[in-house]
């Protein structure tokens, strides 16, 4: 039998609860709230199809219904940026047990114009300014 190292385990369960044997139903889409215990950050990278003009990209974004539906009701924008030569750049916070339903509004409406990528992301900004104060 091989043990699971237990980070591995921990990202497991987080990611595919139920691996673990949880039977716990999910909350219903868009009723669960972010709380200290329960928020997690997601940083967003929405990148742009550049073999296609601009305005053809928001065409498709517009038919495929993507400002109507993102960011998804109950979910906070820390930021959301463009990075020329990328595109934009969106962290949100909302609770973890909504990921699957972040997920499916970005498969249902910016497939196309936009190539995805995620990343799961915690806030350091007091960690490192505290750790630049120290070494000085």
């Amino acid at each position: 039998m091989r043990l699971i190292p237990l980070g591995l385990a921990i990202a497991l369960g987080l990611l595919c609860p139920n691996a673990f044997g949880q039977t716990t139903p999910p909350a219903p889409a868009g009723s669960a709230v972010a709380t200290p215990d329960n928020a997690m950050l997601l940083t967003i990278f929405l990148k742009h199809d550049q073999s296609r003009p601009l305005a053809e990209l928001n065409a498709q974004l517009a038919k495929q219904g993507f400002y109507k539906a993102f960011p998804p009701p109950g979910t906070e924008v820390v930021s959301w940026d463009v990075a020329m030569g990328i595109g934009q750049i969106i962290v949100l916070r909302f609770p973890a047990s909504r990921l699957r339903e972040v997920n499916r509004v970005l498969e249902d409406t910016a497939w196309g114009p936009y190539r995805t990528e995620f990343y799961p992301t915690y806030d350091y900004k007091a960690v490192g300014l505290a750790e630049h104060d120290k070494a000085h």
